[in-house]
């Protein structure tokens, strides 16, 4: 039926995006926390935990969050300063 193409034409069309330069979304950076493995959503919270106070007492010295573009393609991550455009991590 009609809706069934739409709906299968929206899976390629959601999926192709993310090829070449990928996608990209504003965001604001709290930090960044290399972790040794992926090892599922208590390490995850955990480490966000850890930044967020490391941001609290930054702000408390007056400090803002680095605003970023988190750019997300197929082939990994990277995170952007916004003003500049200078790559400042990349997640393979």
């Amino acid at each position: 039926s009609r809706k069934r193409k739409k709906w299968i034409c929206g899976i390629h069309d959601t999926t192709s995006r993310f090829h070449g330069d990928g996608v990209r979304y504003k965001a604001k950076l709290i930090g960044v926390d290399p972790v040794p493995e992926a090892q599922g959503d208590k390490m995850c919270w955990d480490s966000m935990m850890k930044l967020k106070g490391f941001e609290a007492a930054a702000r408390k010295q007056g400090k803002h969050k680095q605003r970023v573009w988190l750019k997300v393609s197929s082939t990994g991550l990277k995170i952007a300063d916004e003003r500049t455009g200078v790559i400042i991590h990349v997640c393979a």
